[in-house]
């Protein structure tokens, strides 16, 4: 039985602050009767609650208690027994600490890869796929940069007509020129000037294309592919995976330049290779659509290589994801837009993993919780109960399932994260040494 003068802290759930009903855990047992009514007196103005208790498990009436000390979610309630058998309760807000971010990310890099992939976004979907914590300063960041426009709740491109766009770099040229040397620039300059408008990394140009092709061998050899350079812009990569194997025809497609789809289907067959990727600008994939479509090849945008370079620093991205986009979907407009969400997919998962851990660290260890009692936004019981099965096992260990919907908090959770972070750097430094791989680079000359 619970003594007069006892102390408890019951931390607010979602659940709680909408219905007004505390689930008492095991270590609350006794604080209140089997049934009946009590009365509650808030110990900041003396206003007097009425509690009722539905079973040994469950009180209710606390809702108005919450809405008049505006509590939210993880902050808690002090329960005091009194002499008299009616309650004391005491509002304890939880202090929220703004979380530092020790790798500050730069926003002008995070809106020129925007900008060069030429995709909209939501602003969550950029803080999330970018890991920008300042939401705040990214909107002041897109809405002064002239190359966004904010329409239908996403952030769009600004699409610019080439010609006034060269205009545009001609003109900046030139008065950057006129502020430096007041000399007149001649007429034969200025007409070199608007033949060339700025370049992007991402949009490799005809002298750009070798650099182009060591990216690509950087990125398919770090993903365990083969790789073997048939030509200046031509190279095959292979993967065993099993049973499974493939292989793929890279073109390195110069700008505007002329396709001729023939020679490069019936190279394909002389190679004994499955599939056949076009990498090339966007803007010449456009007009490759349809008969890309007909011959069974896939196209694959730069812009869209780069973010796929990009997001395999962070994503584990294996030779099984990228065979769905050799053989039909390429990476390019609905092909790249299904690659993103299947990344935007695990991304989310982690963030779900995150914020149940979060919820968990706000709880004394040895504890019993339930389901309910972990509440996270946009988040459903049954991913909460997926990310709970996972640290139930070892190597994390963190809860242990007593019951349908209710669990023990076996420990801290972040001493147990310290303990994993401990056993992974062990694990770490006993794994076998891999040998240094020499790579030999065939290259081969094509006959016309």
């Amino acid at each position: 039985m619970i003594k007069i003068g006892s102390e408890y802290k019951y931390t607010l759930t979602r659940t709680c602050l909408k219905s007004g009903v505390l689930n008492m855990p095991a270590s609350m047992k006794g604080l209140f009767p089997e049934e009946g009514e009590s009365l509650a007196r808030d110990a900041q103005n003396s206003t007097e609650y009425t509690i009722k208790i539905i079973d040994k498990r469950r009180v209710m009436g606390f809702k108005d208690f919450i809405e008049a000390n505006n509590l939210i979610v993880n902050d808690s309630i002090s329960i005091l027994l009194g002499d008299d058998g009616h309650y004391v309760l005491k509002p304890v807000k939880r202090v929220r600490t703004v979380k530092k971010s020790y790798n500050p990310v730069d926003l002008d890099s995070v809106l020129d890869k925007i900008y060069r992939a030429e995709i909209s976004h939501s602003e969550p979907e950029i803080a999330e796929l970018y890991g920008v914590t300042d939401t705040a300063q990214l909107n002041k960041r897109l809405t002064a940069d002239s190359r966004f426009e904010y329409h239908s709740g996403r952030w769009h491109i600004v699409r610019k007509n080439p010609a006034t766009e060269d205009l545009d770099y001609t003109i900046k040229e030139i008065r950057a020129d006129d502020a430096t040397d007041k000399a007149t620039k001649p007429v034969e300059n200025t007409k070199i000037i608007r033949n060339s408008p700025p370049k992007t990394s991402n949009q490799p140009n005809n002298e750009e294309l070798s650099s182009a092709q060591n990216d690509v061998k950087e990125l398919f050899r770090a993903l365990g592919f083969g790789l073997t350079v048939l030509d200046r812009d031509k190279m095959s990569i292979k993967i065993n995976l099993g049973r499974r194997k493939y292989g793929v025809l890279i073109y390195l497609m110069e700008e505007s330049s002329s396709l001729d789809w023939t020679a490069l289907l019936n190279q394909r067959r002389s190679l004994g290779l499955d599939y056949v990727a076009i990498f090339a600008d966007r803007r010449d994939l456009i007009r490759l659509v349809s008969p890309a479509n007909s011959a069974r090849i896939s196209l694959w945008s730069w812009q869209a290589f780069y973010r796929l370079a990009d997001y395999s620093k962070t994503v584990a991205i294996s030779p099984f994801d990228l065979e769905p986009h050799f053989a039909s979907d390429g990476l390019f407009e609905k092909g790249f837009e299904k690659f993103e969400a299947r990344v935007r997919e695990i991304i989310s998962t982690r963030g779900r993993f995150s914020a149940v851990l979060e919820s968990l660290a706000a709880m004394k260890a040895s504890t019993v919780f339930l389901l309910d009692d972990v509440q996270i936004e946009d988040c459903s019981r049954e991913d909460i109960l997926k990310v709970l099965d996972l640290l139930e096992h070892s190597p994390f260990q963190i809860v242990q399932k007593i019951a349908p919907a209710e669990f023990f908090l076996r420990q801290p959770v972040s001493e147990a994260l310290n303990g994993f972070a401990q056993y992974a750097l062990s694990l770490k430094s006993r794994l076998p040494k891999r040998s240094s791989l020499v790579i030999n680079e065939e290259s081969h000359e094509l006959a016309d």
